[in-house]
């Protein structure tokens, strides 16, 4: 399938979030905000690494909250990190979102834990990743790395997880006490990714797709 969703950065300046300026100014420390915007069924995107793995961002989602949407994700080296996510579905508070749109993370010291509802029809498909690094973060979506040795650490993933290896670094943190400790391996909140009531011609496109990438994958891989 190709590409039929949007994707879209902007950046704005850190002291000034109202002030709109360059995505590539090396002066200027800025805050980033991806868009991902999808009307179909099933809504793929595309993404470099160096977008991706930006410091201090945002990600927002901008589609049905019934339909499928596959975020391909290129870069042989991947990083993600200091992330927020947000869906413009919501903007009054409930147990999955907060006031601005923003997900919520589960909170086993409250009792707060949702059922990954709407982070279920989201993957993000690291295409030619080898290296995929996932820490401080929690991604809302599952995670498709076949190819990449995914380090993983001091987060989460509300949604499957599928790396050709998984490790966890050791990485020195500091608590509010001023105390180091070893960084804890990354948590995965198993969510099935497709758990979600769409029409069966969605799904077919849907794993038709999904195998398409997949055989590309393999003859870029062989031409090497």
């Amino acid at each position: 399938m190709s590409v039929n969703g949007t994707t879209t950065l902007t950046c704005t300046d850190a002291s000034d979030p109202n002030a709109l300026v360059s995505c590539n100014d090396s002066i200027i420390n800025t805050l980033d905000t991806i868009v991902f915007s999808g009307s179909d069924d099933v809504n793929i995107y595309s993404i470099s690494s160096d977008w991706f793995s930006a410091a201090d961002k945002d990600i927002v989602y901008d589609f049905s909250t019934t339909s499928y949407n596959i975020i391909n994700v290129y870069g042989d080296t991947v990083e993600l990190f200091n992330t927020g996510f947000f869906n413009t579905a919501f903007t009054q508070e409930n147990e999955y979102f907060t006031e601005n749109g923003q997900y919520r993370d589960n909170d086993n010291n409250i009792g707060q834990r949702h059922d990954g509802l709407y982070t279920n029809n989201i993957m993000f498909n690291f295409v030619d990743a080898e290296d995929l690094t996932l820490h401080s973060v929690g991604v809302k979506g599952s995670v498709l790395a076949p190819y990449a040795e995914l380090s993983f650490y001091n987060g989460h993933v509300d949604g499957n997880v599928i790396a050709n290896s998984l490790v966890t670094p050791l990485v020195e943190l500091v608590n509010d006490q001023g105390e180091t400790y070893n960084a804890p391996t990354g948590q995965i909140n198993n969510y099935q990714f497709g758990a979600i009531n769409v029409s069966e011609p969605a799904s077919i496109a849907l794993l038709f797709g999904a195998g398409c990438f997949m055989l590309v994958r393999r003859r870029q891989v062989s031409k090497v």
